[in-house]
């Protein structure tokens, strides 16, 4: 939501409502509705090491990406970049934490990120803007439908 102000009318204002519902119902699912947990898998040194690598290759592809996007003068295209490392850090949680979601959810970041790396560099920097923008959006519902996938509604 820190790039939204970067949008056209009546975009940031848009973008503000969608995330409000978004958060919204991500309380809604985790605070209010019961939920029903599975098996909760032991976390191991394995997945830690997935952990730290990940968050590792986010950092680097950042820092890296930073220094070529400043060297070409396009450091207004950061947000993009960031987006794209964070989708990209989130796949090898998939396996290591047995959690699905973080498939599609890094997919989607990767593409929007790299999407508006591209717009972005073709045009301006408000493609980059709007990735950030959207992905943050989506983010936030992929989260909200996960939680909602375990909430269970008592039946009267």
């Amino acid at each position: 939501m820190t790039n939204r102000g970067r949008l056209a009318d009546p975009w940031p204002l848009v973008a503000l409502a969608i995330w409000v519902l978004a958060l919204l119902a991500y309380v809604a699912f985790v605070f209010v509705v019961p939920r029903a947990f599975g098996h909760m898998s032991q976390v191991g040194a394995r997945q830690g090491f997935v952990y730290l690598g990940a968050v590792a290759g986010m950092l680097l592809l950042i820092f890296v990406g930073s220094i070529v996007l400043d060297s070409a003068g396009k450091i207004d295209l950061r947000p993009a970049l960031i987006v794209a490392a964070v989708g990209l850090h989130f796949l090898p949680f998939a396996g290591a934490f047995h959690t699905r979601m973080f498939i599609p959810l890094g997919i989607t970041m990767a593409v929007l990120g790299l999407a508006g790396l591209i717009l972005g560099w073709i045009t301006d920097a408000r493609s980059a803007a709007a990735a950030a923008v959207i992905t943050g959006i989506i983010m936030l519902i992929f989260m909200a439908t996960d939680a909602g996938r375990a909430a269970r509604i008592p039946r009267v």
